[in-house]
């Protein structure tokens, strides 16, 4: 099956929905749709980093955001301005795959973290979902592209420490 990118229209629709209910300047709408080049899951993350940031207001002005050019940089971007807690658990379970369950997180999260708080946390904003509930809880990166920027991002030593760490 080929996909094709949306149309100027259906990316539109899109990016009001993203907004829900919040307009911006043509212009600034212009650079997000020309960045996004009609790739859904792109304007989709690029809008939710903006709004992270707080930058993406209707007072905001063309030269005051500055757009990511890949997927990977928007995620980046995301990842870098969660809570610290927030972002440690995302890194760690990058190293586990795809899928992870809490049980597994558990024993590699500090015991002081409050898991089920940070993953309810992580679901907010959109870069895991919980997969299923029996017979285990399960959660899954929004998309592998977010698993496998998160995963690549992490320092090599620390990266193998928490290999090791899963293994065990």
């Amino acid at each position: 099956m080929r996909l094709t990118e949306l149309t100027l229209p259906q990316s539109n629709q899109l990016l009001a929905a993203l907004l829900t209910g919040a307009t911006l300047p043509d212009a600034t709408q212009q650079l997000i749709l020309a960045t996004t080049q009609g790739n859904p899951f792109f304007l989709e993350e690029l809008v939710r980093a903006l709004l992270d940031q707080g930058v993406l207001t209707p007072q905001a002005r063309i030269g005051e955001i500055t757009t990511p050019e890949t997927v990977q940089q928007v995620i980046l971007s995301r990842v870098e301005h969660l809570p610290v807690a927030q972002k440690r658990l995302l890194q760690m379970a990058a190293v586990i795959g795809r899928l992870f369950r809490p049980r597994l997180l558990a024993t590699i999260a500090p015991a002081t973290l409050d898991l089920d708080r940070t993953l309810a946390d992580l679901a907010d904003a959109a870069l895991i979902y919980q997969e299923r509930t029996s017979p285990e809880r399960e959660y899954s990166f929004k998309h592998v592209l977010v698993q496998d920027t998160v995963y690549h991002a992490l320092p090599g030593r620390w990266r193998a420490q928490l290999h090791h760490q899963v293994a065990e």
